[in-house]
C-alpha cells in the first residue's frame, strides 16, 4: 500500500497548524520485526510482520472493528464508536474503540436526551449536541432535530454537518506525520511520529535497510539512502515514495431551466464525501458549498455495484437526489427540493480507500411546484 497524502480537508490542515508536525532523522534498522511475533495494534490497525521483517502488513480497522490489544487482531465492535444513547435517565456512551458501554445516571434535576443527560427545562435559547442530534432550547423545554445518516452535530455552530472521514481510518499526511479520523469522523488529527520514525502506510515506523520506503511489492526495491547533511545523518527518501491523491471531485450546473445557458460554468462543491450505509445498502454521496447541498442516495444495491439509475426505472427504487439552495436549511434529512425525474451514472464504486466516480443529472422540486434542473453533475471522491 502506498502511502496517501490527503488533500481537499481545510479542517484536517487547521488541526495540522495547531499540532505542528515533528521534525525527525529516522535512521534505518535492519528489521523491524521476527515472523513469530504475533500481530500487534498500533492505533486502530493490526500490525502484523511482513517477509523477513522488512516492513508490518497493516490491516485497517475501520469504523466497525477495533484492534483488540491482547490478540492484535481487529474485532467487531459492540456498539459504534463514541456513539451515545438513553436507558430511562442513564446516559450509555461507547468507548472510543467501540468495545464497550460507559454508563452515567442523570442526576435528580436532569433527563437524558438523545444521549446526553440535560436539565429538565431550559432557559433562553440554549444549543446542544446530542448523539447525531441538535438539541434546541424552545420555550423552556428541548426540541430536537435529528441529523441524517452520515452526518453529525457541530458543537461550535449546533448544526448537522457531514462527517470528515471514516471513524479511526489512519493515513500518511507527510513524512513524519500520521493523519488519524476522530473515533466519530469528525475531523483529522495530526500525530507527529516518534524520534527515528517516519510515516509509512499510514502508521509510524522506523526505514528498514534494503526495502522500499513503502514496503510495496511493485517492483521498485529503491531502498532509502542514508546521507549526511551538515554533519547530521538524514533519510533521503525516493521519489516514488509519496503519492499524491486525486483532488476529491463533486460538481453541477444548477439551472432554472432543462437546458444550461450558453457559456454557463458547473458550481464546484469544496466539501464531498461518499460513504456506504451498509445497513441501508445505500450509496451516499454529497457535495456542499458555502449553505448550498447537493445529496445523491443510490440504494438499494449491494457494495461495489456501479450502473446507471434513473427514477422511471426499477435498478435501484429508493434512490433519491436532494438539493439545498441555502435559502433554508436541511433539517431531519429533509432538502427543500427533491428529485422529480433523474439520471445517476455510477460508472465506479470502488473499495474503502479507491474512489466512487460518475456522472448525474436531475430535476428537482420544492413543496411550492418551483423547478430547478441540476446539470452535467460529475463525481469523482475518495471513499
Amino acid at each position: 500500500m502506498l502511502r496517501r497524502f490527503l488533500s481537499g480537508l481545510p479542517l484536517f490542515f487547521l488541526i495540522l497548524a495547531a499540532c505542528g508536525s515533528k521534525a525527525t532523522t529516522p535512521s534505518a534498522v535492519d528489521s523491524l520485526c521476527a515472523a513469530t511475533d504475533p500481530p500487534k495494534c498500533i492505533g486502530n490497525v493490526s500490525a502484523a510482520c511482513g517477509p523477513g521483517g522488512k516492513s508490518y502488513v497493516v490491516t485497517q480497522c475501520g469504523v466497525d472493528k477495533y484492534c483488540d490489544a491482547t490478540s492484535g487482531l481487529c474485532l467487531a465492535t459492540v456498539c459504534e464508536k463514541g456513539s451515545s444513547k438513553c436507558t430511562g435517565d442513564t446516559s450509555r456512551v461507547c468507548s472510543a474503540d467501540g468495545s464497550s458501554y460507559v454508563d452515567t445516571s442523570c442526576s435528580g434535576a436532569q433527563k437524558c436526551l438523545a444521549g446526553i443527560c440535560v436539565t429538565q427545562t431550559c432557559g433562553g435559547t440554549t444549543q446542544k449536541c446530542g448523539w447525531n442530534t441538535v438539541l434546541t432550547c424552545s420555550s423552556k423545554a428541548w426540541a430536537t432535530t435529528a441529523c441524517k445518516t452520515g452526518e453529525l452535530c457541530d458543537p461550535t455552530s449546533f448544526t448537522c454537518k457531514a462527517r470528515a472521514c471514516d471513524g479511526s481510518a489512519t493515513q500518511c499526511s507527510d513524512d513524519n506525520t500520521a493523519a488519524i479520523c476522530s473515533p466519530t469522523g469528525d475531523a483529522w488529527i495530526a500525530q507527529a511520529c516518534g524520534a527515528g520514525q517516519g510515516c509509512f502506510d499510514g502508521i509510524c515506523h522506523a526505514q528498514v535497510n534494503g526495502t522500499a520506503v513503502d514496503g510495496s511489492t511493485d517492483g521498485d526495491t529503491t531502498a532509502a539512502t542514508d546521507v549526511a547533511k551538515d554533519g547530521i545523518q538524514t533519510l533521503e527518501l525516493p521519489p516514488h515514495d509519496i503519492q499524491l491523491d486525486a483532488v476529491d471531485l463533486f460538481q453541477c450546473i444548477v439551472s432554472q431551466s432543462a437546458t444550461a445557458p450558453d457559456g454557463a460554468t458547473p458550481m464546484v462543491f469544496s466539501n464531498a464525501s461518499a460513504v456506504w450505509l451498509s445497513s441501508l445498502g445505500t450509496l451516499q454521496i454529497t457535495g456542499a458549498e458555502g449553505t448550498q447541498k447537493v445529496e445523491i442516495q443510490v440504494g438499494k444495491i449491494t457494495e461495489l455495484q456501479a450502473g446507471n439509475f434513473t427514477f422511471s426505472g426499477a435498478e435501484a427504487p429508493i434512490s433519491v437526489v436532494g438539493y439545498s439552495d441555502g435559502t433554508g436549511t436541511v433539517t431531519g434529512g429533509k432538502f427543500q427540493y427533491n428529485a422529480a425525474d433523474y439520471t445517476i451514472n455510477l460508472t465506479h464504486f470502488g473499495a474503502v480507500g479507491d474512489r466512487i466516480q460518475g456522472t448525474f443529472s436531475a430535476q428537482v422540486v420544492d413543496a411550492n411546484g418551483n423547478k430547478l434542473w441540476l446539470l452535467d453533475g460529475q463525481f469523482d471522491i475518495k471513499r
